[in-house]
């Protein structure tokens, strides 16, 4: 689990969002009796810590903007990443989000659809809403698509290597970096865009943000298999039933004895695991070297993440980036 940030410049821009989120979301058009906005915002609160959207804007405030005058974009970027999970639950199979029903768990698979489909159209309808410079807004919404599209090819390509037990590290980091750290990218590079940051700023954030994102990643594939319901809000043994290949599973892979990676051609080409099968894998993937060099990799772009930022000057904006990365070097496994 992520630690508690308690920058107050944090939690300020946190709240901001998150009060603009509810407001946004009584603002939709809705017909009386119709229950999509009530599975809206199930999906939607309580929040997470609302990482993205104030990556987003402590980007903007860093660069020169005031973060309320664009807070609209921060909605709609997390409003999109909500909508993605609210698919990916469903695909998963995950019954818990956040610690309580996923949207499909609670409202059937049907209406989770309709669900994220409603999700990401508002995502548009918030950025829309900015008021920023047309030329500036249009290209945020053409930013935005783009990563869309990453997103699906990830999922695509993760689901590929799901069937074909692809297990090398371009793969792996190239679906890493497509269905996570590349909407986090966004975040801190959008944030630059919409301030109108110099081409440096912006490359920085965007370098910041990916590599912030890979960690982020590579620490979540880890926590997956040495956390407990309580403390990541999921089933730690859903990456497993969904044959995921994992930071975990690459590792093993290329550590493991010959009866370990025996273990792991099972675990893709069985239709089913039996319960002794499936804890030896929790203690393959959660043992200790494993764990040893995944946390070398997170800790490396997290490196990287904080070098981006020796270029800017010191700020309450840049206290916050600091301190998200620093919350991520912080967890533990």
């Amino acid at each position: 689990m992520m630690k508690t940030i308690g920058n107050t410049a944090y939690l300020e821009l946190a709240t901001c969002v998150a009060d603009a989120l509810a407001a946004f979301l009584d603002g939709l058009p809705a017909d009386p009796g119709d229950l999509l906005i009530d599975r809206m915002r199930h999906a939607c609160f309580p929040t997470g810590k609302l990482v993205r959207p104030t990556l987003f804007a402590a980007s903007a405030g860093l660069c020169g903007r005031d973060p309320r005058e664009v807070v609209a974009v921060a909605v709609g970027l997390e409003i999109g990443h909500t909508a993605s999970l609210v698919h990916d639950d469903i695909i998963d199979r995950d019954p818990i989000r956040r610690g309580r029903e996923s949207v499909w768990s609670r409202y059937g698979a049907d209406s989770a659809i309709l669900t994220g489909d409603a999700l990401f159209f508002a995502l548009f309808r918030a950025v829309a809403d900015t008021g920023a410079d047309p030329f500036a807004t249009v290209e945020a919404v053409k930013a935005i698509a783009e990563v869309g599209h990453e997103l699906c090819l990830g999922q695509s390509m993760e689901a590929e290597a799901t069937r074909t037990a692809d297990l090398s590290w371009n793969t792996y980091h190239r679906v890493i970096y497509l269905k996570s750290a590349s909407y986090i990218r966004l975040c801190t590079e959008l944030g630059a865009v919409l301030a109108g940051a110099t081409p440096e700023q912006r490359a920085l954030l965007r370098g910041f943000g990916e590599d912030l994102g890979m960690a982020f990643q590579m620490q979540d594939d880890v926590l997956a298999y040495v956390s407990t319901l309580d403390t990541a809000g999921k089933d730690p043994l859903s990456d497993i039933r969904s044959r995921r290949a994992s930071l975990p599973v690459v590792i093993a892979n290329e550590l493991g004895s010959d009866a370990e990676r025996a273990l792991l051609q099972r675990y893709f080409a069985a239709g089913a695991l039996t319960a002794g099968e499936e804890q030896a894998l929790v203690a393959l993937f959660g043992s200790e070297p494993v764990l040893k060099q995944a946390g070398t990799l997170a800790a490396d772009r997290l490196d990287s993440a904080i070098q981006a930022l020796t270029a800017f000057p010191d700020s309450g904006y840049l206290a916050v980036l600091r301190d998200i990365t620093s919350a991520l070097e912080g967890r533990q496994w």
